[in-house]
């Protein structure tokens, strides 16, 4: 990593920020200003148990937990969490339109091509077919696979019980009408300036939820675990 500040480091580690998409600022809170200006380069290998080093693709959720103990050991970071009303997606249901699962199936969901027709553009779109899935799970996937869609945590507020099969294809934002730039809640604001009038056919995944699924994300407050910053050091440990 270069030139990365701090608050970006943390926020990676815990998992509250994904390449500038996500970034969920509630969520990590307390510290000193020189969190956002002062500016890092960490160069690193991930050890193994074995006394080595890593070799191939690294589980980023691995690599979460080995840059959370680099943090504490090179910077003195400490934390703790504790439970604060943050912005949230709770996500609900107004006419579900999905099959019931067979629970004999592998959970879990992947990407696939998405067919043309009513809800999809002609070039190229974001398809997500799953199976055995229930609401809890796909709350939590909301985020990852959002993006600037979806700017704040999503926590499953539909009532619906089991596991569910459904498909889910939505289109990039650069070809949604009236998103432009797109910016902080920008599939609500996409999704409120949008229409079915749209040439293209184009529709944010908050349209997508609501047109194909029958679910909607609605702004609100609600409480969760967030980060707190109790101390942390300016300059590192020497190497």
């Amino acid at each position: 990593m270069r030139g990365v500040s701090l608050r970006k480091l943390i926020k990676f580690a815990w998992d509250l920020q994904d390449n500038d998409v996500r970034d969920n600022d509630e969520m990590l809170v307390g510290g000193p200003k020189w969190l956002e200006s002062e500016r890092f380069d960490i160069v690193a290998r991930p050890a193994v148990p074995e006394g080595g080093f890593a070799r191939g693709p690294l589980d980023v959720n691995a690599l979460h937990v080995m840059l959370r103990r680099l943090l504490e050991d090179r910077f003195k970071l400490v934390t703790h969490t504790e439970q604060r009303s943050v912005s949230v997606y709770a996500l609900v249901a107004v006419k579900p339109e999905m099959k019931k699962a067979d629970p004999s199936n592998r959970s879990g969901c992947r990407n696939v091509p998405a067919l043309p027709g009513k809800g999809n553009v002609s070039g190229p779109v974001f398809s997500l077919r799953c199976q055995n899935t229930s609401m809890a799970q796909l709350a939590e996937r909301m985020q990852p696979i959002g993006g600037i869609y979806v700017t704040h945590p999503v926590i499953d507020s539909t009532g619906l019980a089991g596991a569910w099969d459904f498909v889910l294809s939505w289109s990039p934002p650069h070809l949604l009408q009236g998103c432009g730039g797109c910016g902080r809640d920008a599939g609500l604001a996409a999704a409120a300036a949008n229409t079915a009038s749209d040439p293209f056919g184009s529709l944010s995944v908050v349209e997508a939820l609501d047109q194909q699924l029958g679910l909607k994300l609605k702004l609100e407050k609600h409480a969760m675990p967030v980060v707190v910053i109790d101390s942390v050091q300016q300059r590192p440990s020497d190497n």
